[in-house]
């Protein structure tokens, strides 16, 4: 077993297909799949199944990805040590990440105390969803980290790696605010007020609205003041992630958003070719691990996310 082989591995569980992880790897795409033949011959398992075009982990292929996930970090690790120190190293070794807007106030404490404490240095981008996803698909950053209700992305690979439930935001004294719930039927006979403009982040709801007939272009985007002040005197409404559900405005009643097609979606997204192949990777599982666990609501700041 060789850690070129590894290396291989990791390329095909990231890019899904062994074209993609061979140009990734400046190699030949019958050496990655001679490289993985060997591999599975020798751990004497099947580590990867075709699925469509593309290639998927099995479930011992999954298991077998974090110890070689590991081994391949540790040997990175063990080689920088004897790498020279200069600038352009050091440069190679930054991270470039694009965020979505209020990206920090909408996953779990782990999730954040990782990304403070991560081991690389990290350039991070603060953009809006649909900022992230163009710079992931043009390659200009080395991966994208995203809240936004649950879909698919184009161009990009992706990973859905934790979830927030929908609240829809009411004034107090509204007859929405004694609800369990709330459904997109009622939403579409409100005036809506969001605090981002209503794209990529909000897509499968307008979706569905514009479906009941609801012109999407009458929404209101505004500052967090305003959009506060318009649900209070106009009977409007907003849509939020679960940073409401424990603290709203004064004045303003979270109420769950009862189809969970519209709960928010934590993302990352990664270019293709993939750069910086196992520090990308190591940041990936360590935030995979701290969005899984419980989210607490962090301060109310705005209004749709």
């Amino acid at each position: 077993m060789e850690i070129q082989q590894l290396r291989y591995f990791l390329a095909v569980a990231t890019c899904g297909s062994y074209t993609r992880a061979a140009t990734q790897c400046f190699t030949t795409r019958q050496n990655v799949a001679h490289s993985i033949e060997n591999l599975e011959r020798e751990c004497g398992m099947v580590l990867f199944e075709r699925k469509g075009n593309g290639m998927v982990l099995t479930p011992a292929g999954r298991m077998a990805a974090c110890h070689i996930d590991e081994i391949v970090g540790k040997v990175d690790e063990f080689q920088r040590l004897f790498a020279p120190s200069s600038p352009s190293a050091q440069q190679e070794e930054t991270l470039r990440i694009a965020m979505s807007y209020n990206f920090f106030d909408r996953i779990p404490e782990p999730a954040r105390a990782f990304i403070m404490g991560f081991d690389k240095r990290l350039n991070i981008i603060e953009m809006s969803c649909e900022g992230c996803h163009e710079a992931v698909c043009a390659g200009t950053v080395d991966l994208g980290v995203v809240v936004c209700m649950r879909q698919d992305f184009e161009r990009c690979r992706y990973e859905e790696i934790g979830t927030i439930d929908s609240f829809v935001l009411v004034s107090s004294k509204s007859d929405l605010a004694e609800r369990a719930s709330i459904s997109v039927l009622d939403l579409a006979s409100r005036h809506l007020v969001l605090m981002s403009d209503p794209g990529l982040q909000y897509k499968p709801l307008l979706t569905q609205l514009e479906q009941l007939g609801y012109d999407t272009a009458s929404i209101s985007v505004g500052t967090t003041a305003s959009s506060v002040l318009e649900i209070l005197r106009n009977e409007a409404v907003g849509v939020s992630t679960g940073v409401y559900a424990a603290k709203a405005p004064a004045g303003l009643t979270a109420v769950p958003l009862e189809d969970s097609r519209f709960r928010w979606g934590i993302y990352i997204l990664q270019p293709r070719p993939l750069r910086h192949q196992p520090a990308v990777m190591r940041f990936v599982k360590g935030l995979r691990r701290g969005c899984a666990a419980p989210a607490t609501p962090a301060a109310a700041e705005d209004v749709s996310n």
